[in-house]
């Protein structure tokens, strides 16, 4: 290992304090806790798999109570696996009711298997804790207009991509929910029965969404961050034409942003 130059992420989980604070030895709510961070640090199999096109990522993850520190080389498969461990992170919370917060950059970094440090890690944080206001994980302009350029992969970073209507690009975390859509109805044919099946985990995420936007009412602070989340969730539904998942209702969601990519 050397201080070099590699991509870096640093994602906060929101709300994972009060759940942490509420945790207690007789209850089973700590071993969900333990089960979520496992499959951070070990992410399944096809999220690690390279990308056909692109080169290695040396991959490394690091959890210290709510934050996540990930970085992988500079290389276009690095970056590739970071977006893909970031999305299942995300996902895998939003089930639970929780919103992930955080930034990906470019810039010199030490990371081992005991310590992370360097620029790279101070300005994720920095942008994590001063600027990325929503629950989203904001991608340096400079990252994001790398990767879209890749005469290669460009195509497929781009789908991985949005910017929001303030100004940031940002990951789409619910690309893989589009994708699984498209697929499953690329016959043509609507879907029952087991196909339906395929959707539970979406479903899912929506029922938690609803029910933290509920939640949140005598909130505003926090109210404003999963309104944001709504809307995204119901403009992604609308422009891909999804059914059979809900779309979150309640004040302010609808009409959505006007720009979301």
């Amino acid at each position: 290992m050397s201080y070099a130059e590699r991509y870096c992420g640093f994602v906060d989980i929101l709300g994972f304090r009060q759940l942490v604070n509420g945790l207690s030895a007789e209850g089973e709510e700590w071993q969900s806790m333990r089960r979520l961070l496992e499959r951070l640090h070990n992410p399944p199999k096809d999220l690690m798999s390279h990308h056909e096109l692109t080169a290695g990522s040396d991959i490394r993850i690091q959890s210290i109570s709510d934050a996540i520190a990930i970085s992988t080389l500079p290389t276009p498969g690095g970056l590739y696996q970071m977006f893909n461990v970031l999305e299942d992170v995300a996902l895998t919370f939003l089930i639970g009711g929780y919103f992930v917060r955080g930034a990906i950059v470019k810039g010199m970094l030490y990371h081992d298997e005991k310590m992370v440090f360097g620029e790279a890690l101070t300005e994720a944080y920095r942008l994590e804790s001063e600027i990325v206001r929503f629950p989203r994980i904001m991608v340096a302009r400079k990252v994001a207009i790398e990767a879209m350029s890749h005469p290669v992969v460009g195509l497929n970073f781009k789908l991985h991509l949005k910017r929001a209507e303030d100004g940031p690009y940002f990951l789409d975390v619910l690309h893989k929910m589009v994708v699984k859509y498209k697929i499953e109805t690329s016959q043509g044919e609507p879907l029952g029965g087991t196909d339906l099946q395929e959707f539970e985990f979406y479903i899912g995420c929506a029922e938690s969404i609803q029910r933290r936007y509920d939640e949140s009412a005598d909130n505003p602070r926090h109210f404003e961050k999963v309104l944001w989340f709504a809307r995204y969730w119901n403009a992604t539904i609308r422009e891909h034409g999804i059914k059979y998942i809900e779309k979150i209702k309640g004040p302010g969601i609808d009409p959505p942003p006007a720009v979301w990519g």
